[in-house]
């Protein structure tokens, strides 16, 4: 049966938003330590990756235990455990600090625990507890990867994301607070997730932290980016130049990705698409 399609080829859409402002970090005036405090690893269930049981709970929680006490805290993986330092892999991006903190625990049988409990032994918890210094008050975002609950200068948070490390890749989410100059302290519960980070032996986590000083309120991200406009598109696969990134529009949607970083509610009060340029052509088959 004969139909018609219509293949919308559209070049670059110029999208603006009243109020809106496109965004611009410096380099934050602020240093992320390198020395960290590790306390684990201790056993979690499947069930029990994020926001789960806490066996330092019963001990006034990882907060209230310095890294000078000399107590060996029972664990069901190692017999028990006692504190450790590891060095944090330092990085920086366009505007942001950024710091990797690798969380592996050699001196486990992980291959035993595995022939005898399966995979499921693999998955462990533990704490690590690290410092960043603010060098002048203002408002910071904070991202943490690979890990979802932490402490900051002793109050809870739970807005980290476990299943992605790079998270300042995407310039998603974040936690925007009022920092004052000076020294902070995190700590972050780590969950090693076999289904999120592979089946590993020894099992190892990368704890992601970033850190970029806010100089706009509304962010809308380019549409270069991953955090940008999308449309939904498929490929025209009879093109004969495989070098033609040109593609075929498929549907009347398109999304803006827009984040609020700033002190106050912001209003969108209007959105327009200032140039659209695309060429229909009906074909017959």
């Amino acid at each position: 049966m004969p139909f018609i399609s219509i293949c919308f080829k559209i070049l670059p859409i110029l999208i603006s938003i009243v109020a809106a402002v496109q965004h611009t970090f410096v380099h934050p005036r602020a240093v992320i330590g390198s020395n960290w405090e590790v306390l684990g690893p201790f056993q979690s269930g499947t069930r029990e990756q994020q926001w789960g049981a806490d066996p330092l709970e019963a001990y006034g929680g990882f907060r209230n235990i310095d890294s000078e006490d000399s107590r060996e805290f029972p664990s069901t993986l190692n017999g028990s455990v006692r504190f450790s330092r590891v060095q944090a892999r330092a990085g920086a991006g366009p505007g942001s600090l950024r710091c990797a903190i690798p969380v592996v625990f050699d001196n486990v049988n992980w291959h035993g625990l595995r022939e005898t409990f399966g995979w499921s032994a693999l998955q462990f918890q533990a704490w690590i507890r690290g410092t960043f210094i603010v060098h002048e008050e203002g408002r910071y975002g904070i991202w943490i990867g690979d890990a979802v609950e932490f402490y900051l200068d002793g109050l809870y948070w739970d807005v980290g994301n476990l299943y992605e490390a790079d998270v300042l890749q995407y310039s998603r989410g974040g936690l925007f607070l009022d920092l004052s100059a000076g020294e902070h302290l995190i700590e972050v519960r780590v969950v090693n997730d076999i289904r999120a980070f592979g089946g590993q032996i020894p099992p190892k986590v990368e704890v992601h932290l970033g850190l970029n000083e806010v100089t706009e309120e509304l962010v809308v991200e380019s549409h270069n980016g991953h955090g940008g406009w999308e449309v939904p598109h498929i490929i025209n696969m009879t093109r004969t130049n495989g070098l033609d990134r040109s593609v075929c529009v498929a549907g009347e949607w398109a999304s803006v990705a827009v984040r609020n970083q700033g002190r106050h509610w912001i209003a969108l009060i209007s959105l327009k698409i200032n140039q659209v340029l695309f060429r229909s052509q009906p074909r017959l088959s």
